[in-house]
């Protein structure tokens, strides 16, 4: 798809309103006769992203009902770096950058989050979780990436298009899905 440029904040700047554009990657991941953009940020200053457009198309693969779950869903966005791992709104999910030192402080996870990371063994130093590359990429898309795809899946399921399972709906979905994702994402991107 290309470049496009999207304004990404409005401010005042002595009296005048100034908008501030920037030029984010965008791609389309065609499924089932619909396209789904993939669109990708900047990563922001102490950022970096490990998941790419590839990696999001080869997981969607993984999926069995991902046409289903992914109905109304408009984007993907691999966004710019931030303490919460990831956000949804009703017709997008987004997987945020991850910090560029590898390093994650251990009170950022919830009790899903660190079964994941016991199956990825990653090693924690002091009150840190140390991540490399392949574990940072498993994590956020076996976790945030399903997590995420959890509370789009539960705005959906009412007319309101609110979560009403919240925090506990997503965690569950992600974990249910966890027992059949695993295997299948260890073969596809060769995780030992």
């Amino acid at each position: 798809m290309g470049k496009k440029r999207i304004v990404r904040a409005v401010r005042a700047k002595s009296g005048a309103i100034v908008r501030r554009a920037e030029t984010i990657d965008g791609w389309s991941l065609r499924r089932a006769g619909r396209e789904i953009e993939i669109e990708r940020e900047r990563s922001g200053r102490g950022w970096r992203h490990v998941v790419s457009r590839a990696d999001v198309e080869r997981f969607v693969e993984l999926i069995d009902d991902w046409d289903e779950l992914a109905e109304a869903l408009s984007v993907i966005r691999l966004a710019a770096g931030a303490w919460t791992f990831g956000y949804s709104n009703p017709h997008a999910i987004a997987v945020r950058a991850f910090p560029r030192d590898m390093r994650v402080p251990m009170v950022r996870f919830d009790c899903f989050a660190r079964r994941v990371l016991s199956l990825l063994e990653v090693p924690a130093v002091g009150r840190c979780f140390h991540f490399q590359p392949d574990t940072a990429r498993a994590w956020q898309l076996l976790d945030v990436f399903m997590h995420e795809l959890g509370h789009h899946v539960d705005m959906r399921s009412n007319a309101m298009m609110r979560a009403r399972g919240g925090e506990y709906f997503a965690i569950r979905f992600a974990a249910d899905r966890l027992v059949v994702l695993w295997p299948r994402y260890r073969r596809a991107f060769e995780l030992r």
